[in-house]
Formats: C-alpha cells, sequence, structure tokens
C-alpha cells in the first residue's frame, strides 16, 4: 500500500507546484513509483511543471467519475521510468459541479495507493470542496504546506494547519519555500523559528531562494534537474525525509555563511 501527500497552501504564488514536481520527481530517482496528480482543476499547472503541458491524455476528472479508467489516464515520464502523471481538467468547477461525489473522490485514492509508492496531490491555493474532500477521506498519508517567509504567507500557514487539523490530520508538515537567508527580520520578513513557532506546523525543509527556478518550469524541467541548484538540493532532502530518512536540515543546501541568518 502507498502513500499519499497532499501539497497544500492558503495563498498562492508559494511555488506549491514546483514544490510538486520537483518532490515527485526527486522520489521517483529514489526507485519510489510516483504518480503526480494535478488537482488544481481549472488553473492547472503541474502539467508544465513536469513538462507534459501536450498532453491528450483524459483527466484525473475522468477517472474519478468513470469517465476513463486509471491506466488509460496516467502518463509516463520520458527522463524518468517511475515518475508518472495525470492532469487536471480545464473547464471543471466543483463548488457547482457535483457529479463527483466523496465516495468517488475516496475510490480514486484507493486505487491509486494500491498502484504507487507515493501519490502527491498538487492542491489548489485556497479552500474549496476538493481539498474539503481530500482532508475528509481517511486516505491522506501527510499533508505538506508550502508558504513563504513573507508574513501574510506564514499567516495562512497558521490558518491552514489549524482547519486541518481541526478535520483529523494529525500529520502535518511546513515547507518553507524561496527562502533568503539575508530577508530574515526585515520589513514583512521573518527567519525560520519565527515561522515555525507562528504556524505552529512541524518544519520539514527550508528551500533557499533560487533565481533560476522560473527559467527551468518554463522548458519543462524539474528544479532537481539542476545540479548546481541549492533549492534543488533541498527538495532532494525533503523527499529522503518523506521516505524516513534522517536528513539534516541544511544539509548541503544552505552556504555555512548564511546560517546563522536563518534564526
Amino acid at each position: 500500500m502507498g502513500k499519499i501527500i497532499m501539497v497544500a497552501s492558503l495563498k498562492g504564488g508559494v511555488g506549491k507546484t514546483t514544490v510538486s514536481a520537483a518532490l515527485s520527481h526527486a522520489l521517483a530517482k529514489m526507485g519510489q513509483k510516483t504518480l503526480a496528480v494535478d488537482m488544481d482543476f481549472g488553473v492547472r499547472s503541474l502539467d508544465i511543471a513536469l513538462g507534459h503541458e501536450n498532453s491528450a491524455s483524459p483527466s484525473c476528472w475522468d477517472v474519478m467519475t468513470g469517465r476513463a479508467s486509471l491506466g488509460v489516464a496516467v502518463e509516463s515520464d520520458s527522463r524518468e521510468e517511475n515518475l508518472f502523471f495525470i492532469s487536471a481538467p480545464m473547464n471543471v468547477d466543483c463548488t457547482y459541479d457535483t457529479t463527483l461525489t466523496d465516495r468517488m473522490f475516496t475510490s480514486f485514492l484507493k486505487n491509486v495507493k494500491r498502484e504507487y509508492d507515493f501519490v502527491l496531490l498538487d492542491m489548489a491555493a485556497g479552500t474549496g470542496r476538493l481539498l474539503d474532500m481530500a482532508s475528509n477521506s481517511g486516505e491522506v498519508d501527510e499533508v505538506l504546506i508550502v508558504c513563504t517567509q513573507n508574513a501574510a504567507s506564514v499567516r495562512a500557514a497558521e490558518k491552514l494547519g489549524a482547519d486541518l487539523y481541526k478535520t483529523g490530520e494529525e500529520k502535518i508538515r511546513l515547507v518553507i519555500n524561496s527562502f533568503v537567508p539575508d530577508r530574515a527580520g526585515k520589513n514583512d520578513f521573518v527567519g525560520v523559528m519565527d515561522i515555525t513557532e507562528h504556524s505552529s506546523v512541524t518544519l520539514i525543509g527550508v528551500v533557499p531562494f533560487d533565481k533560476r527556478v522560473e527559467a527551468l518550469i518554463s522548458s519543462g524541467k524539474t528544479v532537481i534537474e539542476d545540479k548546481r541548484s541549492l533549492a534543488g538540493k533541498a527538495l532532494k532532502n525533503i523527499a529522503r525525509r518523506l521516505t524516513g530518512e534522517s536528513v539534516a536540515l541544511f544539509d548541503g543546501a544552505v552556504p555555512r555563511r548564511h546560517r546563522f541568518r536563518l534564526y
């Protein structure tokens, strides 16, 4: 039986999809059969981050509602034999379209859990019916909340963490993305200790800012494909932690001369 990880944020623009794509790729490279599912209906962008923007396969909505089989919808990745992907639909709004029931959604999660070692759900930013369905399904094993060091983003992480704890989710972890050590304590930017204290969510990793990330995504590459990227190293470390490996928090991901500024 596999493990389902939900990647979520209340605030847009925090790099949630970049994190989802990189972690999926990293886990696959580690030998874990991994499925990345784009759950951002309408806005979808995980296909771009993984280089599947020309996909013509059925979406996860089609699988959930019985219009297509899982085998037909899943796409393999040309770079990594253990990496697989399912796209999100373009014209479905679950707020108004009630075709998808809780039972259908839970059944989908159970099916993918049987087929894959890891399943990453790249959720839409904010709250919504799909987030509620996933939280209440009983099939999500871990939630990764993504935030940046901006004070508003930290507050959003705190709110989402509190809401998820209320639904019974217990294993919730925080990913601080696009972290710039020199910004800590300036204007509305805060340090790692302040972020974890205010969000009340256990930290699983800090991903340094990397100006090359946007260019990599535009070319359909994940950040872990850039061997020089400190962000890529940090995300590989998070992937290792997800498999149960013990890895030092900033191992190889943050220059030593900056570490004291993280606090």
